[in-house]
């Protein structure tokens, strides 16, 4: 009479447990479906700092020239590079330095190579954060054997 009472407790057990863990996830379900997403619809934060451009001369007769756009998106600093008078198969580093064109000094940021002549390059702070690391300049080289400035541009 015992192990028939015991097996009849232990299935009872068993599907409380069952029945307990259905409960669980359905409430979990349920807490997950009351956030109200947008489709198609992201929340943005809005710019820390107004958007500007800077324009990249050239230096010497390389006749490289160009702009990069400094904007805020969503706490991000998104650099966009469109650059004039390279080759579209060259590979020239961009970089970004402390200081100016005249007078550069350490590397700050390395920039992305631009691909078709347009590149853009994301940093994980805000454009206020990155304006108060100014004076900057960006800087255009030959290639990555011939560290030659072709081309600079000072930021405001």
């Amino acid at each position: 009479m015992r192990k028939p009472l015991m097996f009849l407790i232990m299935g009872i057990l068993i599907v409380l447990s069952f029945i307990t863990a259905v409960i669980i996830r359905r409430q979990a379900a349920n807490q997950v479906s009351n956030f109200n997403f947008p489709s198609g619809y992201y929340p943005t934060l809005p710019p820390s700092a107004p958007a500007y451009t800077v324009t990249v001369h050239s230096l010497g007769t390389s006749g490289i020239t160009g702009t990069a756009t400094f904007k805020d998106i969503s706490g991000t600093v998104a650099i966009l590079l469109h650059i004039d008078g390279l080759e579209e198969d060259a590979i020239a580093p961009i970089e970004l330095h402390f200081g100016t064109c005249a007078s550069p000094g350490s590397l700050a940021y390395v920039l992305v190579t631009p691909d078709a002549l347009e590149s853009e390059t994301d940093l994980t702070i805000n454009l206020e954060q990155f304006n108060t690391q100014k004076p900057m300049a960006v800087i255009i080289y030959e290639s990555d054997q011939d560290r030659t400035p072709v081309a600079c541009g000072d930021l405001p």
